[in-house]
């Protein structure tokens, strides 16, 4: 009986290790290569929305986009986890973030919790202060354009946390080895992220 259940044990974690080869193989061969269409032509696509391109000090980097859209200031970091970043025009007492974290609010936040599940299951890290939590709690407008945003990127994105300056947003595109940002997505990512970054700014 033991011998047996120890063999399909053993069948079980190779049939697991072959079920992945194909995923494995797909990615060794298809990220670098998207990345390197991606070096071609974002600096193009860029230009379009009115970033320009900075070149990486490393032949092996791409280096960054920059520019300003709408009054945000807008820093593409294909390299850095495929990150994005959109600044708010002024700070705000806010800290979301889809993971928890480790950090005590300090005196200026508080922890709070919305009504709304996908909003909440979204933000493991949920702290403003105590007027601007409350606005936020009363601005279903705004916490639906969070969710919508998530849910529109459900796919690509691997983190967003939103700080008193800046919405951060990592993308999981060619992660963990070859991180690059499609160009074919580079203007919807940045023009939902500054809509999100003017609601944001409304609610103060």
């Amino acid at each position: 009986m033991l011998l047996k259940f120890l063999a399909i044990k053993f069948l079980h974690a190779v049939w697991l290790v072959i079920s992945f080869i194909p995923s494995i193989l797909f990615n060794i061969i298809y990220h670098p290569i998207a990345r390197k269409l991606s070096r071609r032509h974002l600096p193009e696509a860029a230009n379009r929305i009115g970033l320009v391109h900075s070149e990486s000090k490393l032949r092996s980097g791409f280096g960054q986009l920059t520019g300003v859209i709408n009054n945000h200031n807008i820093v593409v970091k294909p390299d850095e986890n495929a990150k994005v970043i959109t600044f708010l025009k002024n700070e705000t007492p806010l800290l979301l973030w889809t993971e928890k974290s480790i950090d005590r609010p300090n005196g200026k936040i508080i922890e709070f919790k919305t009504n709304d599940w996908i909003f909440n299951s979204i933000f493991k890290t949920q702290r403003a202060s105590k007027n601007f939590a409350q606005k936020l709690k009363d601005s279903p407008d705004l916490i639906n354009s969070f969710n919508h945003f998530y849910l529109d990127w459900i796919w690509s994105i691997s983190s967003i946390y939103v700080s008193d300056q800046a919405i951060y947003c990592d993308f999981n595109y060619g992660h963990p080895f070859f991180s690059y940002i499609p160009a074919s997505s580079v203007e919807k990512i940045v023009n939902d992220m500054v809509r999100l970054a003017d609601q944001i700014d409304s609610a103060k």
